[in-house]
């Protein structure tokens, strides 16, 4: 994994993960520059998609859990350098490696999301 990556802004996908308050755990801004690090939490409709494929700098995908089953991660493109898939459950590591996917399993901590 790539060392150093921040990220200090965010999105969620609308179906119900902005509940868990990831946003503010990681003291994350809303989305708001394509050319800087982004942290999309869960994917589960096109606008999530069409996110992490145009944004211009790195995107890191963090995956909650039934998120992981949804019918968009097999159109994510697997061999982009710039897009990191990170979790915090040993299970959706597994189900994700077993999908083609490199995915880094995390600690959680109530700061930024540093892959470090």
């Amino acid at each position: 994994m790539r060392e150093g990556i921040k990220a200090y802004q965010g999105i969620v996908s609308d179906t119900g993960l902005e509940q868990h308050g990831h946003m503010d755990q990681f003291n994350l801004r809303p989305y708001d520059d394509p050319d800087t690090p982004v942290v999309v939490i869960g994917v589960n409709n096109v606008s999530d998609l069409r996110l992490i494929r145009k944004h211009k700098s790195v995107v890191i995908v963090f995956w909650c859990g039934r998120d992981s089953w949804s019918r968009f991660v097999s159109r994510i493109p697997k061999k982009r350098r710039r897009i990191i898939h990170i979790t915090a459950l040993p299970n959706v590591q597994k189900y994700l490696e077993r999908k083609g996917f490199s995915c880094h399993l995390i600690r959680l901590r109530r700061s930024m999301v540093s892959l470090t």
